[in-house]
């Protein structure tokens, strides 16, 4: 599933350091010369994975999540998240979106939208 989404992908020299990164043939020059946060200012960044350790990579990791947020890119800052996030991603493709109240959930309601979902109702 992870390397479906990842097309595309990049990851930092301290991720790829370690081999906990990833990145796809296609882009592994993408970000050449260019650091993360330059990459997420010029707009080349649709969602950053950051989970820094140690001083160094925690200090990194601020002005990742700074630019991040001042460019509205989603972040996830625990492998957890990140998976949780792709198994969404993943799951948009074969399930349709349904809004409910919380009561209706709770009530396991069906909405004329779930009963029908074929007919755009």
């Amino acid at each position: 599933m992870v390397s479906k989404l990842s097309e595309g992908a990049a990851a930092s020299g301290g991720a790829t350091a370690g081999g906990s990164g990833f990145a796809t043939d296609a882009d592994a020059d993408a970000g050449a010369g260019r650091t993360a946060v330059e990459l997420i200012d010029e707009g080349n960044v649709q969602l950053v994975i950051n989970s820094p350790r140690g001083r160094g990579p925690r200090a990194d990791g601020a002005y990742i999540r700074s630019a991040a947020g001042r460019n509205g890119v989603p972040l996830f800052t625990t492998a957890a998240a990140a998976l949780a996030a792709a198994e969404g991603i993943a799951d948009t493709v074969s399930m349709p979106l349904v809004v409910r109240s919380l009561q209706e959930y709770h009530a396991g309601a069906v909405t004329s939208d779930q009963a029908h979902p074929e007919s755009g109702s």
